[in-house]
């Protein structure tokens, strides 16, 4: 008799927190090519698009992580994404129209409402393509780690592997299409943007994958019963790694907040269950 206790592998806050800046300088990235491919001589659309994205989209990549939802179904960060998105498009914007006047700051607000509305016939299809090329496989990979059988690694490595080959390919389109501007900080702000984004991509890609592999090793010696307490049961949902609480006298598989979380060695061992 015991109470079997779902438990769940959690990505760390340092992956999450390089995934969230590769995203936020992926999008960025890609924002500043997609501007100077349609106006190739301003590089410095890298500062007026590609510097406010870093930030939005950095801030909603980490809420896009977020547990908390609406109505109890959708995520709190896939409903923000459209203020945000309408927040991005409008500092873009505002900052363009600034540039342009700086002598008239109101010029700056008119540009921001702009954006944010008649902007939407950009923003909108760029919205639905970051959901999908970012949001699903993180929320993927949230659900498969309820059942404990896989990490949100998984999806954390997918986001890494798709930031750094958007940054590359914002990286090939801008050199392709771009004409030689005496602009030189809109330059490096490119580069860096593609850089960064690449850079970190990469380096949450690897983080994921051997944290990934270290898991699917200590999921294999749960099911040859080589970890006390732990086991691999079947449920509705399909199986699940549970820990039997051998202290009560219930037999009953408990639900949040009994939710607990394994932290794995380098060699793949369980060293610390956190609550």
């Amino acid at each position: 008799m015991g109470r079997v206790i779902p438990v769940v592998f959690r990505a760390p806050r340092s992956l999450r927190a390089l995934n969230v800046s590769a995203v936020g300088f992926a999008i960025a990235a890609c924002t500043s090519a997609a501007f100077i491919a349609a106006d190739p001589m301003r590089w410095r659309w890298s500062i007026l698009a590609g510097l406010p994205t870093v930030i939005v989209g950095s801030v909603w990549a980490a809420m896009l992580r977020g547990k908390a939802t609406v109505a109890g179904r959708v995520p709190v960060g896939w409903v923000l994404s459209i203020p945000f998105a309408a927040l991005n498009a409008g500092l873009a914007c505002g900052l363009a129209f600034l540039w342009d006047t700086p002598q008239t700051p109101m010029s700056f607000f008119g540009g921001l409402v702009l954006g944010a509305t008649f902007g939407a016939i950009i923003w909108v299809p760029a919205l639905v393509s970051v959901l999908v090329l970012f949001g699903l496989p993180i929320r993927r990979a949230q659900k498969l780690a309820e059942r404990g059988l896989a990490g949100e690694e998984r999806g954390e490595a997918i986001v890494g592997a798709t930031c750094a080959i958007l940054s590359v390919l914002a990286w090939l389109l801008a050199r392709a299409v771009a004409l030689p501007h005496p602009d030189a900080l809109g330059v490096i702000v490119f580069h860096a943007l593609a850089l960064l984004g690449g850079s970190f991509g990469v380096l949450a890609t690897v983080v994921a994958l051997r944290r990934e592999a270290r898991r699917r090793k200590f999921v294999e010696r749960v099911e040859a019963e080589q970890e006390p307490g732990l086991r691999v049961e079947e449920t509705t949902l399909g199986k699940m790694l549970v820990r039997v609480d051998t202290q009560v006298e219930t037999y009953r598989v408990a639900r949040a907040p009994d939710e607990e979380l394994i932290e794995l060695d380098q060699e793949g061992r369980a060293v610390r269950a956190m609550r």
